[in-house]
């Protein structure tokens, strides 16, 4: 198979996390020591109403296979994949966005005490914290536009329907100026309660997470697919490249990425 016809088979982003929008496509890669031997992807798990399905198959060469899959209902998925007389599971949750101060509960409410440091005042004095603001406000740049918002607001995928920004209704200003802002967030209350980067950018949607123990239904890693998800391209968005360059890409830390999904008998 050439890298080209690779290339295309991802045809919507991905983030490497196990937590995510329901109707957002996933893709798995199965992969082997060896050859793998009547490879076979099941669906064992999966919440009451979902039709959930396989896509089509990709194979990379005799040793990794790609699949792909979009949760449709929200809920607990599990996966196996086999190879000849080995096999592999992994969980995934499909999940809504809430943003991070929306609604009677949100990231706020529990991650901002003592308990958890403090992550959301930290996060507030993030550059993440305010990308839409700076992108609408025109402190960005004069080129911000609406096709921006997929990574400078949160669970922006105009093809799946999860309660992300581009869910509610929003109209681009005409003009980048400051206090735009301020504005839409009176004339657009549910889209801007999405709007920056916030923490479901980065962990996934969290309507399944509160007060979750055993499977938490969220996602927290280093992988560096979470940051390539927006930090792919141009000049000034090298972050995964640097990643792969650094010791931490070695494998030898207790975290270390790797892309698409994996599951390996």
């Amino acid at each position: 198979v050439t890298i080209d016809s690779v290339e295309h088979y991802f045809d919507r982003p991905y983030n490497g996390l196990k937590n995510v929008g329901i109707n957002s496509k996933v893709y798995l890669l199965g992969k082997s020591s060896v050859a793998l031997s009547n490879p076979v992807w099941t669906i064992t798990e999966k919440p009451n109403g979902s039709n959930a399905t396989f896509g089509t198959t990709k194979d990379i060469d005799t040793s990794n296979q790609l699949i792909t899959f979009v949760p449709d209902v929200q809920g607990t998925y599990k996966i196996t994949f086999t190879s000849g007389t080995k096999t592999s599971e992994i969980t995934f949750n499909g999940a809504l966005y809430y943003g991070v101060e929306g609604g009677p509960a949100s990231c706020k409410t529990c991650h901002n005490n003592i308990l958890f440091d403090y992550v959301y005042d930290k996060w507030a004095g993030t550059n993440h914290a305010i990308s839409t603001q700076k992108g609408v406000d025109g402190i960005l740049s004069s080129h911000f536009n609406q096709s921006c918002l997929k990574c400078h607001a949160t669970g922006y995928d105009t093809q799946a329907a999860n309660d992300g920004f581009d869910d509610f209704p929003f109209v681009f200003p005409t003009t980048l100026v400051p206090g735009n802002y301020t504005t839409l967030v009176g004339l657009y209350p549910d889209a801007m309660k999405r709007a920056n980067v916030q923490c479901e950018a980065c962990h996934g949607p969290g309507s399944n997470h509160l007060s979750q123990i055993d499977n938490s239904k969220i996602d927290v890693t280093l992988s560096s697919d979470v940051c390539a998800y927006c930090h792919k391209e141009g000049s000034h968005h090298n972050i995964p490249l640097q990643w792969d360059e650094s010791v931490h890409a070695a494998g030898t830390h207790l975290y270390s990425g790797s892309s698409r999904y994996a599951c390996t008998p």
